[in-house]
């Protein structure tokens, strides 16, 4: 004998939770799609005034010694200067030889997928700084390029100066 009683229907699949739920992912992606959009980006005015150096200290190290580079992002401007970034990975520097890569310090490193900024206020100096150990990346005896940059996606933003390791 078949039942005429009919199952109460599931409050999740195909039920108003599970319709009230997609609205709600659906109006988060497109509020997020909207928020990047919306983001501002450097006119080319602007972004051609703040501009990005690299130091390092000291100027000359011996094989296996430690020395630091700095990452100088400057804005002598009298506006304030935001950048945005699609991950926590910011600044970076890498070694090379004879215009040949060796080191990156990013390479092998992971980052937040989350958006950050810096905020650069008017004549504002952010500086970021890196400490190269030869366990990073053992130098022998010569001279290197070290080029600071930052994330490609802020902008064109890089500096290079060199280093002579000697025994």
């Amino acid at each position: 004998m078949a039942s005429s009683e009919s199952k109460p229907a599931s409050p999740f699949k195909g039920g108003i939770i599970w319709k009230v739920a997609t609205v709600i992912l659906a109006i988060s992606i497109v509020g997020c799609l909207l928020y990047v959009a919306a983001l501002p980006r450097l006119s080319p005015a602007v972004s051609a005034s703040v501009y990005f150096k690299t130091k390092i200290d000291p100027p000359a190290s011996y094989v296996n010694h430690t020395f630091r580079i700095y990452c100088i992002l400057v804005n002598p401007t009298n506006e304030p200067v935001e950048l945005h970034f699609q991950s926590s990975y910011q600044f970076d520097y890498a070694i090379l030889k004879n215009s040949e890569y060796l080191y990156q310090w990013s390479n092998g490193k992971g980052s937040l997928d989350a958006f950050s900024h810096i905020i650069l206020f008017p004549h504002d100096v952010v500086i970021r700084e890196f400490e190269h150990t030869s366990s990073d990346y053992p130098l022998a005896e010569g001279t290197y390029e070290i080029r600071g940059f930052l994330n490609p996606y802020a902008g064109d933003y890089h500096d290079s100066v060199t280093i002579t390791v000697i025994a």
